[in-house]
């Protein structure tokens, strides 16, 4: 795969630089960088021809570019060229590349495939307003100045550099958010773009230049207030797939374990929140050592996928470990999602160590199990849900000023009844 990328970069360049009598004639440079582009598209990122029949397009594609460059530019435009070779790039990348990205890739090589997706969208994003401005304005494409036209052959450069990249480059959730930017930008430059052109179309039926063009720059700037943050928003929607950053979701999981009065609940309300934050099909918690699920939380069908494991320590020891399925019509969990599980499984290891102890120790008074949760009061087994008045701290922190008097408001345990029960009761005391 890099010999293939080098070798479209390489003729790129080379084709920038070879000398040539008609401008609409290939040179042996296009030809290499053809045959590379085609079988990139028909190999990146793993080396195999997926479907096979991806093989017999690059072939194909490759003995079209040829033809037209023996037959000369005038031959080609009778045979509607490019549009012989575009219709076999398009079967490659859409049909080759994207049957690839949903059915055979995994996390990691579908990062791979988003660096040259990006290098080509931006491609196409400058290249098409930008001739389409141009042919507007002066009646010739950008291209038409020797200068423009060396920026336009640079800029093919992109998509072999995000080939590379995707080689190369570390797994991070960096080729995502510029893809999201990416989203957002088109987005809004589209959004925006159509505001100045209303008002200005508005404008011009009332009043003279210049203006219709200051009122719609006004127009623009309020507009723009609205549609950046959805046109954020909108970016993240489709890159992310609803995914929450870290931030967020480690705070959805301490707003969640500080909700919970039972602390039974804690191990299922861990793997609720990383589901919900991963958007992960199938989470499940076992404790150390054991095969049983201890909480499991499911979000659609099982796709067969194996899942990512980690594990859960607190103060140096394993608590848990902790499998998240990646989502549904993916094979593996992104790079992102680790960190995302990674960190809420460190915000939550004190909680569930708190669980654990508490299911080890079933003999446990109720007024330690709930000093234990998350959600009771420091001083009094009374949860948060009832007021702080309902806890006389200052007089006893062990009354309850409650009138019913349940179970959970006794003032202590009762005696142990033998030597074995008060060497236990002093042994959780002293935890």
């Amino acid at each position: 795969m890099l010999g293939l990328s080098v070798a479209l970069i390489v003729a790129q360049l080379a084709d920038m630089v070879w000398p040539r009598v008609d401008s609409r004639a290939a040179t042996p440079a296009s030809v290499v960088f053809a045959t590379a582009l085609a079988f990139l598209l028909a190999l990146y990122p793993n080396g195999r021809f997926a479907p096979r029949w991806t093989a017999i397009a690059a072939g194909v594609a490759t003995l079209l570019f040829a033809a037209s460059a023996v037959a000369g530019p005038d031959v080609s435009a009778r045979a509607l060229w490019p549009l012989p070779i575009a219709v076999v790039l398009v079967a490659l990348a859409v049909g080759g590349q994207g049957y690839r990205y949903m059915r055979r890739s995994s996390a990691d090589e579908r990062e791979a495939v988003r660096w040259p997706l990006l290098g080509v969208l931006v491609l196409l994003t400058v290249l098409v307003p930008a001739d389409g401005v141009s042919i507007a304005l002066t009646g010739s494409p950008l291209t038409a100045g020797p200068v423009l036209a060396v920026v336009v052959q640079v800029a093919y450069l992109l998509p072999g550099v995000g080939f590379v990249a995707g080689l190369y480059a570390p797994r991070t959730e960096l080729v995502d958010r510029l893809l999201a930017i990416w989203v957002a930008v088109v987005v809004a430059g589209a959004a925006l773009a159509a505001v100045f052109a209303l008002v200005l179309s508005v404008a011009h039926l009332w009043l003279a230049d210049p203006w219709p063009a200051w009122i719609g720059a006004g127009a623009v700037a309020l507009a723009a207030l609205l549609i950046l943050p959805l046109a954020r928003r909108v970016g993240r929607i489709l890159v992310f797939r609803g995914r929450a950053d870290t931030p967020s979701a480690v705070a959805m999981l301490n707003g969640r374990l500080a909700a919970t009065l039972d602390i039974a609940d804690i191990p299922a309300e861990i793997a609720a929140a990383v589901a919900d934050a991963t958007g992960s099909a199938d989470v499940t918690l076992r404790r150390w050592g054991q095969q049983n699920p201890w909480a499991r939380a499911e979000r659609g069908p099982a796709s067969g996928a194996v899942p990512w494991r980690t594990t859960v320590t607190h103060l140096g020891l394993p608590l848990a470990t902790m499998d998240v399925a990646p989502r549904p019509g993916e094979s593996g969990l992104a790079s992102e999602d680790r960190r995302i599980v990674e960190a809420m499984v460190a915000a939550a290891a004190p909680a569930l160590h708190g669980a654990r102890l508490a299911s080890a120790f079933p003999e446990l008074t109720d007024r330690e199990r709930q000093v234990l949760a998350p959600g009771s009061c420091a001083v009094c087994p009374t949860p948060r849900s009832r007021s702080a008045s309902a806890c006389r701290a200052r007089r006893s922190p062990t009354t309850c000023r409650s009138s019913s008097r349940s179970s959970a408001c006794r003032t202590r345990s009762a005696p142990p009844s033998s030597p074995g029960a008060a060497r236990r009761n002093w042994a959780d005391r002293r935890w």
